[in-house]
């Protein structure tokens, strides 16, 4: 049996009257969703309803009537909220908002087949966006209930500053959930967040002018940070956090930056107060106010400035003259403040909590330190007199010791002429060492430390003495083994101390002779030839000046032992043999310059607390000529048995301490000079900047020469045929080999 087609069957097409009954009925479900009786509804019926429209292609119809419907209902919406009272203005819009939710929530169940079918293809809004959108413009985006929102919202706002608690405060956070919701860029920033930071501005504006005049810096930015605190606060109570970046802002630019200038200069309480008072603490909030606002900088200049006049008193010379263990006390307090100035008042701390110092800050201050600690030429001598004073002092602790090295290597991090410290502490090291005025521990300490600082190179001369020192030590115990083998008798006990000439400071040339008692001459000899017959090739010259003696003195019966400088020994021994003598015998006897002897015979003179005068002279000290009489003091007295005769010390005149830079100028100059030839060897050819750069680049770590003097080396080098100039160019150096 043949099988039969049947002709195509058309579907029924909606005619309009069936579309508007289908929209009536739907209509009328939205009124009954909105008026909040949705229980008659058939949620089955409806639905298919929506899927008839969409499935016979009716969307371009259905569509704006839902949006129609939802205006409509909206418009109703608003005139609820325009005719309550502003008491419950805000409360009766945040509850018609939870309507509009609800209601669209509901009909957007009711119509999801739309919003999956056709609103997506279409790119149009669902209905839920659709809801949303609508209210913003219907409801919030009105004048009349937006203007009364602004209104209320800079009433509460208002009396929360003036410490009150308005009545709608709670309300405010739902409020801006609310705009937020229904859109942030065009209802709640223009709407609410726009108009509460232009009244804020207003409002911080007027509140600076009122109280930058009659407050201390530091009262006027207390208040400036509770305001902050206080908006963070409102901010987390009642607006979005998006607001908060904003408002700060306002009450920085308007508080703070508007008035830095004068935050800094106030009078009494400004900048230079708090720094004269020292009150860091208000320096903080001040360092911390204007880093808020990115102005920084002047405070930072201020706070160098003052530093550096201050400290710059500290090390200056005056005509009466400059105590260095003063001068290096204060400084290292200065240091210690200025550690203290960058931990309380110029640090920040991050988000754990942890404090970190403003770098900025940190290198300006480090750099008015290095501008105080090289403003005086003569500064590396002070600070090496006060580490000399501290390790002759007795009683220091190994604590004491560590603590305070530490300190003296700080400031020494920052000379520039650190060949000048080393050499004033060659010096009195060496002093301290033949005088056995050292603690050998804190001694040794302190070069360790100075070793890591400066490296093997600039203590290696300074290690040197030490080990001449014990090695001199042994040389005593052969040369006892010595005289022993040779059956001589030892006149008296002799202590020689053996110094390698490169490793200490000093020169035969620097010292006036003197005639050695016959006993002292005697064993000199013996030790002399010992040290021949034992080191061959070797070249022993005696620095008897450096030396001291023990010597035993019989007065009326009383015998006392006094330590004296070998100079003072020669001029006592005079006294065996005669009661009294005249200066210029004593210079035909010992040998020694006036000069010289006589400031060894003022120290012989001199009554003490501990002894009176061993010597006595005629007239005045001031009157002392050749031919003034010395003579043996026969009531002289001593509250100790044994005692030490200081000899007097003389401070360094200009004259000695313009040989003592030329010294080190002289030490430059082969430096520099070996430093070129070590690079030119190794370089062969080298550019006239790239030189100086690499010279400045290796000497620093001692001294900072000059681009001048490292040329004037240059030009000393060209001339004794050590480098050329290139033929190439005049700025070219070739090294000659």
């Amino acid at each position: 049996m043949p099988l039969e087609i049947p002709p195509y069957i058309a579907k029924p097409v909606l005619c309009d009257a069936e579309m508007h009954g289908k929209w009536m009925q739907l209509d009328n479900a939205i009124t009954q969703i909105y008026i909040q009786n949705p229980g008659n509804l058939s949620f089955q019926v409806l639905y298919t309803v929506c899927y008839t429209f969409i499935k016979e292609r009716k969307g371009d119809y259905f569509y704006p009537k839902v949006e129609q419907a939802l205006t409509k209902h909206a418009a109703a919406l608003k005139c609820k909220v325009i005719e309550t009272h502003d008491a419950s203005f805000l409360s009766t819009l945040i509850e018609t908002w939870e309507q509009q939710k609800r209601a669209v929530a509901r009909i957007g169940d009711l119509l999801m087949y739309m919003d999956k079918n056709y609103s997506r293809q279409e790119q149009k809004r669902t209905v839920v966006e659709m809801g949303v959108y609508i209210f913003g413009e219907q409801v919030l985006r009105q004048p009349d209930v937006a203007g009364r929102m602004k209104k209320l919202v800079t009433t509460a706002v208002a009396l929360e500053r003036k410490g009150e608690k308005p009545p709608d405060r709670l309300l405010l956070k739902d409020l801006t959930k609310m705009a937020c919701e229904v859109s942030r860029r065009s209802v709640y920033e223009p709407f609410l967040e726009a108009f509460y930071l232009e009244s804020s501005k207003n409002y911080y504006s007027a509140e600076a002018q009122s109280l930058i005049d009659d407050s201390t810096t530091p009262t006027y930015l207390k208040k400036v940070f509770k305001r902050l605190e206080e908006e963070t606060d409102r901010i987390e109570r009642c607006l979005a956090d998006s607001t908060l970046p904003k408002i700060e802002k306002v009450v920085k630019d308007r508080m703070i930056a508007n008035y830095s200038n004068q935050l800094l200069q106030k009078e009494g309480s400004g900048v230079l107060s708090m720094l004269k008072d020292w009150r860091l603490h208000d320096l903080g909030l001040l360092y911390k106010a204007l880093s808020l606002v990115g102005q920084s900088r002047p405070l930072l200049e201020r706070i160098s400035l003052f530093l550096i006049e201050h400290g710059s008193l500290v090390v200056q010379e005056t005509q009466e003259g400059i105590n260095p263990i003063a001068v290096i006390d204060e400084i290292l307090v200065q240091r210690e403040r200025y550690d203290e100035l960058l931990d309380v008042a110029c640090s920040n701390t991050d988000k754990a909590g942890i404090r970190s110092r403003d770098k900025d800050f940190e290198r300006q201050i480090m750099h008015a330190f290095i501008t105080i600690v090289n403003k005086n030429q003569r500064f590396p001598e002070y600070l090496s007199t006060a580490l000399d004073a501290k390790l002759r002092k007795t009683g220091v602790t190994d604590d004491e010791y560590d603590s305070y090295f530490d300190k003296i290597i700080i400031v020494f991090q920052y000379l520039r002429d650190k060949d000048v410290f080393e050499k004033y502490y060659r010096n009195q090291l060496a002093r301290r060492l033949l005088l056995s005025k050292s603690c050998t521990e804190g001694e040794r300490a302190f070069i360790s430390k100075l070793k890591t600082e400066s490296g093997y190179q600039f203590t290696a001369k300074i290690e040197g003495m030490f080990k001449d020192m014990n090695i001199s030590q042994s040389n005593i115990v052969c040369l006892k083994e010595y005289l022993n083998d040779k059956g001589i008798e030892p006149p008296v006990d002799l202590m020689v101390h053996v110094l390698t000439t490169g490793f200490w400071p000093f020169s035969s040339k620097s010292f006036s002779p003197v005639e050695l008692p016959p006993a002292v001459e005697a064993m000199k000899n013996h030790y002399h030839s010992y040290y021949m017959n034992s080191h061959s090739g070797r070249r022993l010259t005696w620095l008897p000046h450096m030396g001291t003696a023990d010597l035993r003195m019989n007065v009326n019966g009383k015998k006392y032992e006094v330590n004296v400088h070998t100079i003072q020994m020669a001029i006592l021994m005079c006294f065996n043999e005669q009661d009294e003598v005249t200066i210029k015998d004593l210079v035909r006897l010992t040998k020694v310059t006036f000069s010289e002897l006589k400031r060894h015979l003022l120290s012989l003179a001199m009554q003490t607390k501990i002894h009176g005068k061993i010597l006595r002279m005629e007239g005045s000290s001031k009157d002392m000529n050749e031919n003034t009489v010395i003579s043996a003091n026969p009531s002289f007295q001593s509250k100790r048995v044994k005692f030490k005769l200081n000899s007097l010390v003389l401070k360094e005149t200009e004259d000695q301490a313009q040989e003592t830079r030329s010294k080190v100028d002289d030490d430059r100059k082969w430096q520099l000079d070996a430093m070129i030839v070590r690079i030119m060897k190794s370089r062969k050819s080298i550019e006239h900047r790239n030189l100086i750069a690499e010279v400045i680049d290796l000497v620093q770590s001692r001294f900072q020469p000059s681009p001048d003097v490292i040329k004037k080396r240059i030009e000393s080098l060209i001339e004794r045929d050590y480098i050329e100039r290139s033929n190439e160019s005049r700025s070219k150096y070739v090294y000659l080999a």
